[in-house]
């Protein structure tokens, strides 16, 4: 398993349903598990994230990938930090628009994912990372983005810039604090257990088969979180 998140990440955009991000940050169910195949898929994407920067680097586009303030990837957060996001860098020095910084992101495909994304563009192809990309901007304070994309079987490299929009934006936000602020579960997406969303999901025990969630504070009734200072209140006596 991978090390579980204290924190609502804008990489989770790419599901729907609010209650399988809520149980996510609640921390309900036990973290989920993989393989060591897929382990090394994540490791894969991790890799080539570090070789599209320096590829950009070669060409002349200048990349910060660590925050100067802090020496560390660059991070957006929101709510006290109960949001929170590590962009792949920033850059400026496109040929579209030279002085406009772009914050970046890097994403591997397969062969259909990349044929997909070549024809529909980020927004229709993977809204997931399109969402991501939005937070970033919104949370962050920039109006561009930069997306590079790379088919590990093939190397061909498929590119876009992603202009902010302030409604997407806004929305997001407003999505992930009412899921941060809820005491209780958001309502399902399906109430079908054979939904495809839900027949798949990694919360489907606590939210459709009546498991019990995992006992912890951020389950408990008297645990609220605070988005302003972070951290959790409890007001059990």
């Amino acid at each position: 398993s991978e090390p579980r998140r204290g924190y609502l990440g804008p990489s989770s955009l790419g599901t729907d349903c609010d209650r399988a991000l809520w149980y996510e940050f609640r921390w309900a169910t036990l973290p989920e598990k993989f393989a060591g195949r897929m382990l090394r898929l994540f490791e894969t994407g991790h890799n080539e994230e570090a070789r599209m920067v320096r590829n950009l680097k070669a060409i002349g586009i200048h990349v910060r990938d660590f925050d100067p303030a802090t020496g560390k990837q660059w991070t957006v957060e929101f709510l006290g930090g109960h949001v929170k996001g590590h962009t792949d860098g920033v850059a400026h020095g496109f040929p579209e628009a030279p002085m406009k910084t772009h914050v970046l992101e890097c994403k591997t495909h397969n062969e259909k994912s990349f044929k997909e994304l070549v024809s529909k563009g980020v927004k229709a192809a993977k809204p997931g990372h399109y969402r991501q990309m939005m937070a970033y901007m919104h949370f962050g304070g920039w109006d561009r983005a930069f997306y590079l994309a790379q088919n590990k079987n093939t190397d061909e490299i498929y590119a876009e810039r992603v202009n902010y929009d302030p409604v997407e934006g806004s929305l997001i936000a407003l999505r992930m604090e009412r899921i941060v602020t809820a005491q209780e579960p958001p309502a399902r997406i399906s109430d079908k257990p054979d939904f495809f969303q839900c027949k798949f999901c990694a919360k489907a025990d606590v939210c459709h088969a009546g498991q019990w969630p995992l006992r912890s504070c951020r389950t408990c009734l008297h645990s609220t979180p605070d988005t302003v200072s972070g951290g959790w209140t409890c007001a059990k006596d």
